[in-house]
């Protein structure tokens, strides 16, 4: 894949991830927050060249989600707000990352485990007592919701929440 290619996958994925969540404290600068998108891409890249699907389980997939926020957090607590990145954040990065590489790839090991969450998704999939996944912060939450996405795309005739998540969004209305 072209350099170009992969450095606006980054960027999107990093943007997409923090655009609505309100990560930083207040007294985070620019050159800080620099270095924090740049910590997170750099581990994207490391997960996505290690990332199978065919051996990646549920706890698996949530102890990497949990590794991105524990990198970050270690780097960038005291400049983030609540001190920490919630699950819900570090999932958004981790799936749309891979979502990007698969579907540009078509290499089906590259697809996510899961759906990336938001609003709009959660919303489409009409999941039960829905989360602000910015708020997200409970791995059994996640689960739940996640494996709602899962049963809606089955109800609806296609194999998973991520692959029906990745033919909902470019329908949906919303940027989140």
């Amino acid at each position: 894949m072209h350099s170009f290619i992969k450095q606006m996958i980054l960027r999107n994925t990093v943007n997409a991830a923090l655009q609505r969540a309100c990560v930083y404290d207040d007294g985070a600068d620019t050159k800080l927050k620099e270095e924090f998108k740049v910590a997170a891409k750099q581990w994207l890249m490391e997960f996505g060249e290690r990332y199978k699907r065919p051996n990646t389980n549920p706890e698996l997939w949530c102890d990497e989600i949990q590794s991105l926020s524990e990198i970050l957090n270690q780097g960038f607590g005291p400049y983030l707000r609540d001190g920490k990145i919630k699950l819900g954040i570090s999932q958004k990065m981790v799936s749309l990352y891979l979502k990007y590489l698969w579907l540009i790839s078509g290499d089906q090991d590259k697809k996510p485990l899961f759906a990336v969450l938001d609003r709009g998704i959660m919303k489409a999939a009409s999941v039960t007592n829905a989360p602000n996944w910015t708020h997200l912060d409970d791995k059994n939450e996640y689960i739940r919701v996640v494996e709602a996405v899962d049963e809606h795309a089955q109800r609806v005739f296609v194999a998973d929440g991520a692959q029906w998540e990745a033919d909902e969004w470019p329908g949906m209305n919303d940027d989140d």
